[in-house]
């Protein structure tokens, strides 16, 4: 609808490609009864749009999509682009948290993911589970087991959390924690 009434929209684009995106990484076409290479390809549409314009947005959801094709440092490139045009907006720092810890610079996401929470204190749950990727890619098992149960409480089926828990356990010696989770 706001397309329509402004085509040159950038921001409308941007959150088209950001929806389409999601809808492939979380597998959501399965149950909406959508084609994921559609959706991929939408999700491009979208975004090639909004890039003629670019917002923040534009390149939060570049870089999830750089991340997804395993080309970490386009990731990165577009994560500072995005932190670049809004340095106030905490999905900014989320992403590049995000692009590090894939990136394997998990170290360097651990300020990035901390400082998305200074700025949303009200952060959603996946933010934890950042947070839990960066002290796992850190060596952290303690600090990385708490963000994910604390993550898992606020959200309980997440299939990458929870393979995270059971390592970080695992690694810490819980083996009957871990072997729960793993259940």
């Amino acid at each position: 609808k706001a397309i329509n009434l402004d085509p040159n929209y950038s921001q409308a684009y941007a959150a088209l490609a950001g929806v389409y995106w999601e809808i492939v990484l979380n597998w959501w076409y399965y149950y909406i009864n959508l084609d994921a290479d559609e959706c991929r390809t939408q999700a491009k549409f979208y975004l090639e749009k909004s890039m003629k314009n670019p917002t923040a947005l534009s390149f939060q959801v570049s870089s999830n999509m750089y991340i997804y094709y395993r080309k970490h440092e386009m990731a990165i490139t577009d994560a500072e682009q995005a932190i670049a045009l809004d340095p106030n907006d905490p999905e900014c720092h989320v992403t590049m948290a995000n692009a590090l810890v894939y990136s394997g610079r998990a170290n360097e996401s651990l300020a990035y993911i901390k400082n998305a929470m200074r700025l949303d204190p009200y952060y959603p749950p996946y933010y934890l589970k950042i947070l839990g990727l960066s002290y796992f890619g850190m060596d952290k098992y303690k600090e990385s087991a708490d963000s994910f149960e604390r993550f898992l409480e606020r959200s309980k089926e997440d299939e990458v959390a929870i393979s995270f828990l059971t390592a970080s356990y695992a690694y810490l010696g819980k083996m009957e924690k871990a072997k729960t989770m793993l259940a």
